[in-house]
């Protein structure tokens, strides 16, 4: 993974077939409850899914391609990281299996490569909608390299189309901070020691 620093590294990992028995693991062991919910959404080739973090307590996500393909991305929205506004893209689909797992405070977006693609979410806490905000997924200061069809222009929801920069979200203050999402892992750690 090559735009990330160490900071982002620790709270993403990259995951291959028979992997989900170690996020279930992981899972065990940090958190209680575990996997609680999913979702599945089928973007077209050319729609973005924008740029999504919670607010601590957050939601951590494990995500894979169970249909298709999907250029998934991480961006490190945690105010006062080390790699905050750094991201990172990973090709997920169901040939190879393969997942992320993104430690809360992280940003997740994603494109379809393939017309019917369906990306799987497994998440630590329920959807909460006061909690979540986002940037915009095409804000050059991100620079996240999307594919490009030169046929089409990108296709975004209302929402992602109204996102804020990631500057306008700093300062209107809408960004977990990196302090908090580490201290709130500390004590889902501490709770299940």
């Amino acid at each position: 993974m090559r735009n990330l620093t160490a900071a982002i590294l620790a709270s993403l990992a990259l995951l291959s077939p028979g992997g989900i028995g170690a996020v279930a693991q992981q899972q065990e062991q940090q958190r209680e409850p575990a996997i609680v919910n999913g979702h599945r959404i089928q973007p077209r080739a050319d729609e973005f899914k924008g740029d999504h973090s919670d607010v601590p307590p957050g939601q951590a996500k494990y995500v894979t391609c169970v249909a298709g393909a999907i250029l998934d991305v991480i961006v490190d929205l945690r105010a006062d990281s080390p790699s905050f506004g750094k991201w990172e893209a990973v090709k997920l689909d169901a040939v190879t299996r393969r997942a992320v797992f993104l430690a809360e405070g992280l940003g997740h977006a994603f494109t379809a490569l393939t017309d019917g693609a369906t990306a799987l979410y497994l998440c630590s806490t329920p959807y909460a909608p006061g909690r979540e905000h986002g940037v915009h997924p095409l804000d050059p200061a991100i620079g996240i390299a999307w594919p490009a069809d030169g046929d089409c222009a990108p296709v975004l929801s209302e929402k992602d189309a109204a996102a804020p920069t990631l500057e306008e979200a700093l300062r209107a203050g809408q960004l977990p901070r990196y302090e908090d999402c580490t201290a709130y892992q500390d004590v889902l750690r501490a709770e299940r020691a």
